[in-house]
């Protein structure tokens, strides 16, 4: 029955819970009374058999047609089926039938009563009106035909009387009071059907509305995405295109410094003028490129074994030429019993160090001072607390510029842009970093007087070991390995030749330089007594990972000459001017050992050969 009339309004279904509850009452009475039968034999047994049979079957077929999802119908049915043959049996029946009129009045009226109820409840209007009339003229027939035929004695006559006259006024003031009853019922299941269809026709709207705003933020977010992408590929091509002409620059810069050329004074500084442009253009694109990967969450920390007080003397050594220069006092004060071995980005933590020195230097005049801290402030199972912080006596800002000087592309003010120079993306670069690594970058800083930027970061600590050889981060070309190596450069851009060419030449190396990949193949197949391959990405005919790939293929031949098995284990190093994803290099250069990215200086380069030397008699300091 629930799911007939699952679909039905919620007075529906509680009357067909009703109507069957009322007929199984029905049916057990009738049956629980013809059982009884069987024991004790009322008078009038085949009336009182028949009478009850006739309520078991009508109850039965009403249930039967309501189960269909006809509940009116079958109301009408059971109504109709119990009323108009007892009543019209009674119109028939002679006056001395009954041994006790007065309590077969009473039984009669009780019954009536229920029948009237279950006529307006469950019946068409037109079933119970026919019932009404049925249920009143049977008790008006049977008041009339026994109770007026023969005198009851005593009070009973009285009671017989009342429960005649009165009896006739319950049932007219009964199906009255049901009939508005179930009008007023009716009326409120039609407003709650209507409240109903309003409350499903408002959540169609909102459902609707809510698909439409969803489609338009999918729509708006595979825009946002697609602006993303062609953003990030615009700032990539950007940076192939702008970084393949300086790395000629900034070479030709840093090969003319390293010649004992009798230069003029004047020559010098155009030839550090050079230098520096071409420097601060590099870290102008680095800036813009980190900030858009923060921006796409595509910038991932890496976590590596380092030592804390190298790294403060790695800052440093960075920035004391431009201090110097500055004829500024910089010092550290970094305090710690031993050497601290920790895990964590030490690239990235020297990043934001050296942004801090280098806007500590540039607004400090000269005779100032700047301070690099790295304080360890706790040390708790096998986890360290460090405070860092940079403190200078520059120019200082106002209460109101510290608010937003970690937004993007902000300054103190536009003054200090015009004085200093700068994007303004430095510090915000630096807080997004510092963010990432689990720390706050703060600022305290008064006008006039200096400024100090400080954070705290959590580091796992290392048991004492010797780290990884590190890059060095000098400026001077003096201290350049010699390296006796051979090279193969795959590089098709001319220029770019005979940069690296010299560039390897300054280290002691040899090289055999050729075009693109197929012509390094071929010199491979040739001879392979090289210590290391250097390839550039994008060439004629065969690009770098191609050649890589094809080039690794070769210790899989069936029949591999001694050549090819000697070639296919040297490191390949991809040199490019695009950006490369450190995470994911093993999965975007698969076939290849390691990268360098354009613009490439000399240290760089130094660094490389000296991570890959096969032997350590092939470096000669």
């Amino acid at each position: 029955m629930t799911k007939v009339y699952a679909d039905a309004n919620p007075f529906i279904r509680l009357q067909a819970r009703l109507f069957l509850g009322l007929n199984c009452l029905l049916i057990a009475l009738a049956v629980l009374n013809l059982s009884r039968f069987f024991w004790f034999q009322p008078p009038q047994l085949g009336i009182r058999i028949g009478f009850n049979l006739m309520i078991l079957v009508a109850s039965l077929i009403a249930v039967g047609i309501a189960s269909r999802g006809r509940l009116k119908f079958a109301g009408s049915i059971l109504a109709l089926t119990l009323v108009l043959p007892i009543h019209t049996i009674l119109l028939m029946m002679p006056a001395n039938l009954f041994q006790e009129p007065l309590g077969a009045a009473f039984q009669l009226f009780v019954f009536d009563i229920f029948l009237l109820f279950l006529t307006l409840i469950f019946a068409h209007k037109r079933s119970a009106v026919v019932c009404f009339v049925f249920i009143l003229l049977g008790n008006i027939n049977l008041y009339y035909k026994t109770l007026q035929s023969e005198p009851i004695a005593g009070s009973l006559n009285f009671a017989a009387h009342s429960l005649a006259r009165d009896g006739m006024l319950a049932f007219v003031f009964f199906f009255v009071a049901g009939v508005m009853l179930v009008a007023i019922l009716q009326a409120t299941a039609k407003r709650s059907e209507k409240a109903l269809a309003a409350v499903e026709s408002m959540n169609e709207q909102l459902e609707t509305r809510v698909q439409e705003r969803t489609q338009e933020l999918e729509a708006a977010s595979k825009k946002a995405h697609a602006a993303t992408q062609a953003k990030s590929e615009f700032l990539a091509t950007m940076s192939h295109e702008i970084r393949t002409p300086l790395f000629g620059i900034i070479a030709h810069a840093e090969l003319l410094k390293d010649k004992n050329h009798n230069f003029s004074e004047e020559n010098i500084k155009d030839i550090n003028a050079i230098a520096n442009s071409s420097d601060l253009l590099l870290s102008l694109i680095n800036d813009v490129l980190d900030f858009s990967k923060i921006e796409a969450n595509q910038l991932k920390l890496e976590a590596h074994t380092f030592s804390l007080q190298q790294l403060i003397q790695d800052c440093l050594d960075s920035v004391t030429p431009n201090a110097t220069q500055k004829k500024l006092s910089l010092s550290d004060s970094t305090h710690a019993q031993e050497e601290l071995f920790l895990s964590g980005d030490s690239m990235r933590l020297k990043q934001v160090l050296l942004n801090l020195l280098s806007n500590a230097i540039k607004f400090t005049a000269e005779g100032g001072s700047v301070t690099l801290n790295a304080q360890l402030a706790e040390l708790k199972s096998n986890q360290a607390q460090v405070n860092f912080s940079v403190e200078d006596t520059g120019i200082g800002m106002v209460a109101s510029a510290q608010d937003t000087i970690f937004n993007r592309f902000t300054q103190a003010n536009s003054s200090t842009t015009r004085q200093y120079g700068g994007t303004g993306l430095g510090l915000a670069i630096c807080y997004q970093l510092v963010q990432m690594m689990g720390g706050q970058l703060s600022v305290k800083s008064q006008l006039g007087q200096g400024s100090t930027f400080a954070f705290q970061l959590s580091f796992p600590v290392i048991p004492q070991a010797p780290v990884a050889v590190s890059p060095s981060s000098g400026n001077s070309s003096a201290n350049y390995s010699h390296f006796e190596q051979h090279i193969l450069v795959a590089e098709d851009n001319p220029a770019n030749q005979f940069i690296i060419r010299r560039q390897l030449e300054s280290l002691g190396c040899t090289c055999q330089i050729v075009g693109n990949g197929a012509e390094a193949l071929e010199a491979l197949t040739q001879d392979a007594n090289f210590d290391l391959i250097l390839m550039d990405h994008h060439m004629p005919i065969m690009d770098g990972p191609q050649a890589a790939q094809k080039l690794r293929a070769w210790e899989q031949l069936t029949s591999p000459t001694q050549q090819q098995l000697t070639a296919s284990k040297l490191p390949i190093i991809v040199f490019t001017a695009n950006v490369i994803d450190e995470d994911r290099f093993s999965e975007d250069y698969p076939h290849m050992t390691d990268f360098l990215i354009k613009p490439l200086k000399i240290q760089q380069l130094q660094d490389m050969l000296l991570k890959y030397h096969t032997a350590a008699g092939q470096v000669l300091s």
